[in-house]
């Protein structure tokens, strides 16, 4: 795929660490309670960055699919999947 992000992804999480995650969480939540016509089986995230919004939505019960397309962000993600208990994955493409 790429890897144009290649040393912005070790220092993404760090660099959005203040960002309000929780918030914009609660946020997506209350939009799919309003405005799901069903039962949601599963969230599409694309471009996923190092899944820190797809961990967050997974927490609030969601299962999420990530799709990435760099790497290096990628690679950087997927410590997130395996600790998320089968509720979370993340693909490259």
């Amino acid at each position: 795929m790429t890897t144009s992000f290649g040393l912005y992804s070790q220092y993404y999480d760090l660099l959005y660490k203040d960002k309000d995650y929780e918030g914009e969480t609660a946020y997506v939540k209350a939009l799919l309670e309003r405005y799901a016509t069903g039962p949601i089986a599963q969230i599409l995230e694309l471009g996923s960055g190092t899944g820190i919004h797809a961990e967050k939505i997974a927490e609030a019960g969601f299962g999420v699919l990530g799709v990435e397309l760099s790497e290096t962000m990628f690679a950087a993600a997927m410590p997130k999947a395996a600790q998320s208990g089968g509720k979370l994955d993340f693909t490259l493409g």
